[in-house]
């Protein structure tokens, strides 16, 4: 009984919202020469010719180049061992006018280190830090090495770059 009485309930509702309903209503509004009613909450505005105003003209609008303010250059500080063989770190890398501080200490004899681009020749001496300080303005990639000549190829071998962008 609940079954027969759940589809006569679901028979009556599609029946009531066919479209053919909303059809012959719409019809009935046309032939009475009414408006058809509101449908989803949307009414059209009345079609109304509005007239365009003169506007002023705009400004004349020159683009400049907007000044560049200088950029504060960094100050880049970084310590570097020498040991046998090697620096560490043997990388670095930096910005254009960026200032340059190494602080280099020889852990176990005498090296050196030269930057050659940037007139640097300095003698590491062990156990104490040598401080050297530059500014790069040329991007590129610059090679350091070791100066002391203790006759293993250490100048060839015990060598590092620098990476300017």
């Amino acid at each position: 009984m609940k079954r027969v009485m759940l589809l006569f309930i679901l028979i009556l509702f599609l029946v009531a919202c066919t479209p053919e309903d909303e059809i012959a209503r719409n019809q009935e509004y046309l032939n009475n020469k009414q408006e058809p009613p509101i449908k989803n909450n949307i009414v059209e505005p009345p079609k109304e010719e509005f007239p365009l105003q003169e506007q002023p003209p705009l400004p004349n609008i020159t683009e400049e180049e907007p000044e560049e303010t200088p950029k504060e250059p960094n100050k880049v500080e970084t310590t570097m061992i020498a040991r046998q063989w090697e620096f560490v770190p043997d990388t670095i890398i930096v910005n254009a006018g960026d200032e340059i501080t190494i602080h280099v200490t020889s852990v176990d004899i005498i090296w050196g280190i030269t930057i050659e681009e940037f007139g640097i020749d300095e003698k590491l001496t062990p156990g104490q830090t040598t401080t050297i300080t530059f500014t790069p303005n040329k991007t590129g990639k610059y090679k350091f090495w070791c100066s002391q000549d203790c006759g293993n190829q250490t100048g060839i071998d015990m060598t590092g770059f620098i990476f300017v962008k």
